[in-house]
């Protein structure tokens, strides 16, 4: 089942907390939650908006960030995947690549790369991660999805032009 740590994660508890349940089980960072295989960075990056960017670092393990959860997706997949609802942050976004850099190649259940769930619904907001995650892995440009779409089709459907002068 789920350990306190990603208990606290869901809860939004401040850095300082998380510290303290790493401390005393460091182990809890890689723990798969029964039922979903989610570890608590999968859990992070799901609350994104609500964690400070030193709570990432705090849960990205190498184990942690290349782990896929029962439905495919990594925590790079869950935290691009914003749909316009939340800035796709540079900084948060590197941790997980430093910690898995393979993370920016890596498909989720859909055949899509972060690349294409960053820019899902994308706005100016994201600019910055999108053209951080072309120069990490222009290969995804061209890369089509299960339903045929490129990375061009779900950049238009966003409101941001500034996401195809990048692409």
């Amino acid at each position: 089942g789920d350990l306190l740590l990603h208990k606290a994660v869901e809860c939004h508890a401040p850095t300082l907390v998380l510290e303290a349940i790493v401390q005393t089980n460091p182990d809890a960072v890689d723990h798969l939650a029964a039922g979903n295989g989610q570890t608590p960075l999968h859990r992070a990056c799901l609350y994104a908006t609500s964690l400070e960017p030193n709570a990432f670092k705090l849960l990205a393990s190498e184990t942690a960030a290349s782990t896929k959860c029962s439905l495919g997706y990594l925590p790079i997949h869950f935290y691009c995947d914003s749909q316009g609802k939340y800035e796709v942050d540079l900084s948060r976004l590197k941790v997980l690549v430093n910690a898995y850099p393979e993370s920016v190649q890596q498909l989720d259940r859909e055949g899509r790369p972060p690349l294409f769930l960053t820019c899902r619904g994308a706005s100016f907001q994201n600019f910055r991660a999108i053209q951080y995650l072309v120069q990490q892995y222009p290969q995804a440009i061209p890369t089509r999805d299960w339903f045929g779409f490129n990375i061009l089709h779900l950049a238009c459907t966003g409101s941001c032009t500034h996401s195809l002068q990048v692409i």
